[in-house]
């Protein structure tokens, strides 16, 4: 098996090659003319690229191998340690970007949300979102107000146009410590965990689009799913609870992130009676959904905002967009599963297959084998990544708005690295991530101030 998931690892490395070959080149479009949203390429190939992407690569390099040196002393130290690395890494990388991120903070056409929050309170945006809604740019229309709510948060700690988008990167850094405690608690292993921590500093769609807040979602997405988790492996009530609350979260930041509830279904299926009894699968279930509503209940009668009726008038707001861009369904079906790649990494898509194969050969019986925690997360974060796609809601941008999915795909490929008992493995994904980063971030107008 080590032999075939070494396979899947070249493969996959491969692919990144081929991937970034193809950006080099300006031979590949992220996105689609026919679909009516494509990315421009805003540069081209210069050795600079090259110099950004060796610095960054030293850095983790160098701090995977003080992971090694300590890792067996202290766990929280080495999680620290590629905190800081995190940011010295994403700094050389976003160095390349076409435009500063001032710029970008500022500019109402990439993110309205620092313009909302400048001029509205958290009250207002709550209780008056659906009048006030239709004074703010774009995006701030077309976006819940929990985006908007948290910048007037930001703002409060400080109104630079160079701090406030650091402090946006900072905490989606914090994305990372959720993802090290998610796969400790899902798969019982640290070097699992640490490997899926350093996959997640290089997520590409996340780098591609610092700082907007879709880099932001991924941080309450990965809270939700380690509370399920957690809950489900220590049976807890309050972990539970805290689901039902982290859920309320999720939907006032991001309602996509609502689909997560099929991969939260498979996981509960495949933990039944294995590491949660009945009696408190339905006790920790009534209390999610008791916190669930009592948040909705406080948002209600303090600020008058209901949750659901303003999830379907942005739903009927997104549906005529589509018809206005006359963006087809028939092309985004596809298409969009092509740039979800690009977002995930070529190199940590083949390695989910690789997880796949392993998962289901640990395994003893068909039942046993769909268990695998492995294999059920996969397959359950698959079954999202489709339904997603079949409802045909985002019709291009999925680089972007799908950024919550790309860093929980990189489980699998950390999955992967940690079987092989080898940093070998780790240091070549997240080297070829990087340089696959690097070109993106240089030549690709993914983010167009205006």
């Amino acid at each position: 098996m080590r032999f075939l998931l070494w396979l899947f690892v070249a493969i996959g490395v491969a692919a990144s090659l081929y991937l970034s070959y193809q950006i080099g080149t300006q031979a590949i479009l992220v996105g689609s003319r026919e679909g009516r949203w494509f990315y421009f390429y805003l540069a081209s190939f210069r050795p600079t690229i090259l110099l950004a992407c060796a610095a960054a690569s030293a850095t983790g390099l160098a701090a995977l191998y003080l992971s090694d040196r300590v890792g067996h002393a202290s766990e929280w130290l080495v999680v620290l340690v590629w905190f800081v690395a995190a940011v010295v890494i994403e700094a050389a990388i976003c160095s390349l970007a076409p435009f500063p991120f001032d710029k970008i903070f500022a500019s109402d056409g990439a993110n309205s949300f620092n313009t909302v929050a400048s001029h509205f309170t958290p009250g207002t945006m709550l209780g008056d979102f659906e009048s006030v809604r239709k004074l703010w740019p774009p995006h701030g229309q077309s976006n819940m107000p929990g985006k908007s709510i948290f910048v007037y948060g930001l703002r409060r700690i400080s109104r630079s146009g160079i701090v406030l988008p650091w402090l946006v990167v900072i905490v989606s850094n914090l994305g990372g410590l959720l993802m090290y405690g998610l796969v400790r608690d899902l798969l019982q292993s640290r070097r699992p965990a640490l490997y899926a921590l350093i996959l997640y500093i290089v997520v590409p769609g996340k780098m591609f689009f610092f700082p907007l807040l879709n880099t932001v979602t991924p941080v309450p997405a990965l809270l939700a799913t380690w509370l399920l988790v957690r809950w489900l492996r220590t049976g807890g009530l309050a972990y539970a609870a805290l689901l039902g609350l982290s859920v309320y979260v999720l939907a006032l930041w991001e309602p996509l992130g609502l689909a997560l509830g099929l991969l939260f279904v498979t996981l509960i299926i495949a933990s039944y009676r294995t590491s949660i009894e009945p009696r408190a699968l339905v006790w920790g279930l009534l209390a999610g959904a008791v916190m669930f509503g009592v948040a909705y209940g406080v948002m209600v009668v303090r600020f008058r905002f209901d949750l659901l009726s303003t999830v379907r008038l942005l739903a009927a707001d997104a549906v005529r967009f589509n018809e206005a861009t006359r963006r087809p369904y028939e092309i985004w079906v596809y298409q969009n599963l092509f740039d979800f790649l690009v977002a995930v990494g070529a190199c940590q898509a083949v390695l989910v297959v690789g997880a796949l194969v392993d998962g289901f050969a640990r395994g003893k019986g068909s039942l046993t084998r769909l268990a695998e925690p492995v294999v059920a997360f996969s397959l359950g974060l698959a079954g999202v990544v489709l339904v997603l796609d079949w409802l045909g809601v985002n019709r291009g941008e999925v680089v972007r708005l799908w950024i919550f999915l790309a860093c929980l795909c990189q489980i699998p490929a950390a999955y992967v690295c940690a079987r092989l008992e080898s940093p070998i493995a780790i240091a070549l994904i997240f080297t070829v991530t990087l340089l696959y980063d690097a070109l993106g971030t240089a030549m690709v107008g993914f983010i167009l101030p205006g």
